[in-house]
């Protein structure tokens, strides 16, 4: 199968690499790139995508393209500003295409409060799917330009090993399914809210900002089923969940 993906607003593509945020530059969210936008309003940016998540703050989005699950991430640690520059109307099961208005982000409002305006485009991988990303143009463009087309393929579940996937933080947090255990684990060993002042949850990450580091033991994060990484990001500590590919 094929997908295009085009450009959700004028601005300048770059490979995902050099994405500022590491969880991202080293593909623990997905493969796909960066755009610095140029304009406030984002569309569509494929021929047809379905609305699988819109989070409270609406910096963060999750749509699925041909069944291929994709995450369109507006700045870095915009999750902080509580939905303050951002507005849609987007709704869960929408049908949008490239025509279509996703949502607006006050750039000014990021640049004032020194936050990145690096958005991030991409789609889950592991081991139940091939792919190649084809022809990335990398530069400046146009809203609607075609930025790469993806090729891809599923495979059946038998004929992998290892199938277990990445999921996102609405599964992690219902405890009737298998991450029970390890969400319960993650939750002592940051003492619940005696050692942190604030949580934020986006898609696969969970990013607690610490008190004092000294407190935490950040290896033993790493020894939890269904903790993929966890690295420090100043006095926030960051932790992937799901069994995600890295490359």
């Amino acid at each position: 199968m094929e997908i295009n993906l085009y450009s959700p607003v004028d601005g300048e593509i770059k490979e995902l690499k050099e994405c500022s945020n590491e969880m991202f530059a080293k593909k623990m969210l997905g493969d796909g790139f960066i755009i610095m936008p140029a304009l406030d309003n984002f569309n569509g940016f494929s021929d047809k995508a379905t609305v699988t998540m819109v989070f409270k703050a609406y910096h963060t989005y999750g749509f699925n393209i041909e069944d291929l699950e994709f995450l369109v991430n507006v700045g870095m640690d915009t999750i902080a500003l509580k939905g303050i520059a951002f507005s849609t109307k987007l709704k869960i099961g929408d049908i949008v295409d490239k025509s279509d208005s996703l949502f607006k982000v006050d750039l000014n409002y990021l640049e004032k409060n020194n936050l990145s305006k690096e958005t991030a485009i991409v789609f889950e991988i592991n081991d139940l799917s091939e792919y190649k990303i084809n022809n990335l143009k990398i530069g400046n463009v146009k809203q609607g330009d075609l930025v790469c087309t993806i090729t891809y393929k599923f495979f059946p579940r038998n004929q992998k090993k290892n199938l277990e996937s990445s999921m996102g933080l609405k599964e992690f947090f219902n405890f009737s399914n298998k991450y029970e255990n390890s969400a319960k684990l993650i939750n002592q060993l940051v003492g619940d809210n005696f050692i942190y002042e604030e949580i934020y949850k986006c898609m696969t990450r969970l990013r607690f900002k610490i008190k004092n580091k000294i407190w935490v033991d950040i290896e033993k994060f790493k020894q939890v089923n269904n903790v993929n990484r966890a690295v420090w990001n100043g006095s926030v500590l960051q932790i992937v969940i799901g069994n995600i590919s890295i490359n």
